[in-house]
């Protein structure tokens, strides 16, 4: 392994990384490689493939020729009309909803499915809030306003899961 380049590569992905404000997990998931192969590529303790390489350059958005050491990515920058840019500038997310995506493409499709039954009633119920400060009572379909009490299930609701009646 040619140390030298390998050191070059990482020098500028990590400093590219850091100027988009992402961490090394951000980095990894968009270029599609393990955290861990990420992290031993920014230490130059690894070369990436080619196919590697090119997806690095375009999505942190480097020149090859800084990322191999040819030229400086100061130089690259200035108005002499060398262009650096290989991709349209990335939509920049807040950490906390990288953190989730992240969470949420490694759930199972039951934890899926309860987020989203809890995203869309926490939606629901914000939108029931709205519509009773706009009318001044509760909407159509009965929903307490905020400041009412909530009413208790009726008594004949059979709060047991699929298991438990399956059981009997």
């Amino acid at each position: 392994m040619d140390t030298a380049l390998a050191q070059s590569i990482g020098k500028a992905a990590r400093q590219a990384r850091i100027s988009l404000q992402w961490t090394q997990e951000d980095a990894a998931e968009r270029i599609n490689v393990s955290v861990e192969f990420y992290s031993r590529i920014e230490r130059g303790a690894a070369l990436p493939s080619l196919k590697t390489f090119v997806r690095m350059s375009y999505v942190l958005n480097l020149s090859s020729d800084v990322m191999i050491g040819r030229h400086d990515a100061s130089a690259l920058s200035e108005p002499s009309g060398a262009a650096t840019s290989l991709a349209p500038a990335p939509q920049e997310e807040r950490p906390e909803i990288r953190r989730v995506l992240r969470r949420l493409r490694t759930a199972t499709p039951d934890t899926l499915r309860f987020v989203s039954l809890m995203v869309r009633e926490i939606e629901q119920e914000k939108a029931r809030s709205r519509q009773g400060r706009a009318d001044g009572a509760s909407d159509e379909q009965g929903a307490p306003r905020p400041d009412e009490p909530a009413q208790p299930p009726a008594a004949d609701s059979d709060e047991r899961t699929t298991d438990e009646r399956e059981r009997e």
